[in-house]
């Protein structure tokens, strides 16, 4: 382009944070900013975005830092997006120092979602249901995303009762179709509490098809709980979703191994091989 204006530099951050390349997203922000291209809040809000998606804390502080210094307005989305940064970089009380300071301007629900899922996210479940509990008590719309931080507060808090009342007061009272990751939540939170059954007949139940994710989930719980059967039925729905996911034949395997079914663990194991299947190892990032 023979001429670069904000909108053009704002779309191509916005463009490479929102497809996993947050390091060109803020590579592209640098030269942005050396190029003497005033950034606005639109263009904060990705580059932010980026950042928590990395996770580095220094860049955050900076990026705020920058933000303040030079005057650009923080509405709701950009404070949302502050908040999610540094809950994402591991200052969840920063972030909630964030919240307290803008809470009383806020007018959409976009900061309160993010700080109801920052504080899951770091285990602060009763501090999180608290304050959806104030959000509820002011005129602001909530969304699908408020019952993704509630839903996984209750999950790490292991309140299945709340977390069911909440699940249902979204179509109920709020008009909000639950989507995947609700049930998936739910699932979460129906399996850590041991009750499998209940938790194979709501994906059952559910109105879309069931993922990766949620069968994972709930072989991941029948492993813990010991429940062979369930985890069978698990794995074998899994494995029709996703043939070649191997970390589910490992699951299936130790929950045979629990069981002391050890010609069914070595067959899984060996067709594993026989398949070239493998689990990724795990790994370890510091910050």
């Amino acid at each position: 382009m023979p001429e670069r204006d904000i909108f053009s530099w704002s779309s191509m951050i916005s463009g490479y944070s929102q497809n996993e390349q947050p390091n060109l997203a803020l590579e592209l922000f640098h030269e942005m900013v050396a190029n003497r291209i005033k950034p606005n809040e639109i263009t904060m809000v990705s580059v932010l975005s980026a950042i928590a998606t990395l996770g580095i804390q220094r860049e955050g502080i900076w990026a705020h830092e920058y933000i303040c210094s030079n005057s650009i307005p923080i509405n709701d989305n950009l404070s949302a997006a502050i908040i999610d940064m540094y809950a994402k970089c591991g200052n969840i009380n920063v972030a909630l120092e964030m919240f307290y300071q803008i809470r009383e301007k806020a007018k959409d629900v976009s900061p309160w979602n993010a700080i109801i899922c920052g504080l899951a996210m770091h285990g602060h479940a009763e501090l999180s249901l608290r304050i959806f509990s104030h959000l509820q008590r002011r005129d602001i719309k909530l969304n699908s995303i408020t019952f993704i931080g509630v839903l996984s507060a209750c999950c790490h808090a292991g309140l299945v009762e709340a977390g069911e009342k909440h699940f249902k007061s979204m179509k109920s009272i709020y008009s909000l179709e639950p989507n995947i990751k609700h049930y998936g939540c739910m699932v979460d939170l129906l399996g850590r509490a041991g009750r499998l059954e209940e938790a194979e007949e709501l994906v059952k139940s559910m109105p879309m098809k069931a993922d990766v994710v949620i069968w994972g989930t709930l072989l991941a719980a029948c492993r813990t709980h010991r429940n062979t059967d369930i985890g069978e039925r698990a794995a074998g729905n899994l494995a029709r979703v996703e043939p070649s996911h191997g970390p589910s034949r490992v699951l299936l395997s130790n929950i045979y191994a629990d069981a002391g079914r050890w010609s069914d663990a070595y067959s899984i194991r060996r067709a594993m091989q026989s398949g070239k299947l493998s689990r990724s190892p795990g790994y370890s990032g510091v910050v």
